[in-house]
């Protein structure tokens, strides 16, 4: 299906220079893109010609363009493959289309940076791929994301027209999205909350949340939850949806875990 299969060993990655990176020395944009190994380790792999500039050895000092693709031979663990449980998966729904699973926190859906093998296309392409035979050969394509550390339901697509489709109904915010979330303080009444969700200019971390004027459109209702401490709210975000922000319900709550 020309897809790689992700069941199997990455051996290599590759990067874009972007227009803050231009002109930038070569090792300088691997020890800001690999940050999981060594700037000892990332010249090593330039002197052994194992990182390449659009296709061509190059060299630590080299300085990098806009565009300039950076690719980097990844060696393999002999005899590491991925192996169909090594992440606890349950299926809630599954059809020739499209499947629905209960994604566990803790697990990453795509591979990314340092997660090569254990992530959860990794696992569903060691369950569902069979490159030798295309009539039996079922991609496994990302429909939506969730955070690592966020557990929730995740549909994934096994073609891509499903996927094009079902990705069409997230971003037209035709799926409503529904979350427990325990709080601090005590829910007296249900209430709206429309205002728009980006970016927190105070953010310790780069995936913090708030409500901010230039933010994307979001509504979440909240609602207490047969009379505990717990609320569920419902967001026409489109995409990942913070607990409602203390600054537009007037209530502290504890930090979403980061």
């Amino acid at each position: 299906m020309g897809l790689r299969d992700l069941s199997r060993p990455v051996d290599e990655i590759r990067h874009t220079v972007v227009s803050t990176e231009d002109g930038a020395r070569l090792d300088h944009v691997l020890a800001a893109w690999i940050t999981w190994r060594s700037r000892n380790d990332l010249q090593r792999r330039i002197r052994e010609s194992t990182v390449a500039v659009n296709g061509r050895p190059a060299k630590a000092a080299q300085r990098v363009r806009l565009g300039d693709v950076i690719s980097v031979r990844v060696e393999a663990p002999p005899g590491e493959t991925v192996k169909p449980d090594s992440i606890a998966i349950r299926i809630l729904h599954d059809e020739p289309l499209f499947l629905v699973l209960d994604k566990p926190a803790g697990a990453v859906i795509h591979p990314v940076g340092k997660y090569v093998l254990d992530t959860l296309m990794n696992v569903l392409h060691a369950r569902y791929r069979d490159p030798d035979c295309a009539e039996k050969d079922v991609v496994p394509m990302v429909v939506h994301r969730l955070d690592r550390d966020t557990s929730g339901v995740l549909v994934v697509a096994k073609d891509e027209t499903a996927r094009r489709r079902l990705g069409s109904a997230f971003e037209s915010r035709e799926v409503t999205k529904e979350y427990l979330a325990l709080v601090h303080g005590d829910l007296a009444v249900a209430r709206m909350i429309d205002l728009p969700i980006g970016v927190d200019p105070a953010r310790t971390h780069n995936t913090k949340m708030a409500c901010v004027p230039d933010g994307r459109t979001s509504m979440t209702r909240v609602a207490r939850n047969d009379g505990s401490e717990l609320r569920r709210s419902s967001a026409a975000s489109g995409n990942r949806t913070p607990a409602p922000d203390p600054r537009a319900s007037g209530r502290d709550r504890p930090p979403d875990p980061l």
